[in-house]
């Protein structure tokens, strides 16, 4: 509070006095529970249900075990991303040529304009 300027120089001094006489500076009078921090678990346990990180990778952040699998999505795209580039590359090549033919047989998406709002059910 001195460091804020909420108390004087005297009363930060007259506490230090009273605490030291009080046998408090190495103990506390009632001793406190100590604090769970909460940011941490709940970043990572919201990390872990919007699919951005793994199981494994949230309990390592926690130091606990957490409860859930990972959806196959995520591990599909993370098996993804550790392939080299050009493996990835060839693999969203054919994946846009097997698609190419759905796009342009599609009467729908083909008489799509630039300017048209599309309203998904």
């Amino acid at each position: 509070m001195l460091d804020l300027g909420i108390i004087s120089d005297n009363l930060y001094k007259e506490w230090c006095v009273n605490i030291n006489r009080c046998g408090w500076r190495r103990n506390e009078p009632t001793p406190l529970p100590f604090e769970r921090p909460e940011w941490l678990r709940r970043i990572a346990l919201r990390a872990f249900a919007e699919q951005i990180i793994t199981r494994g990778e949230a309990e390592k952040l926690l130091g606990e075990t957490v409860e859930g699998t990972d959806p196959p999505e995520l591990v599909e795209r993370r098996a993804f991303l550790a392939l080299p580039m050009d493996e990835r590359r060839k693999i969203l090549a054919r994946e846009a040529a097997d698609l190419k033919g759905y796009y342009q047989d599609n009467p729908e998406i083909r008489d799509i304009g630039e300017d048209d709002i599309v309203e998904y059910d």
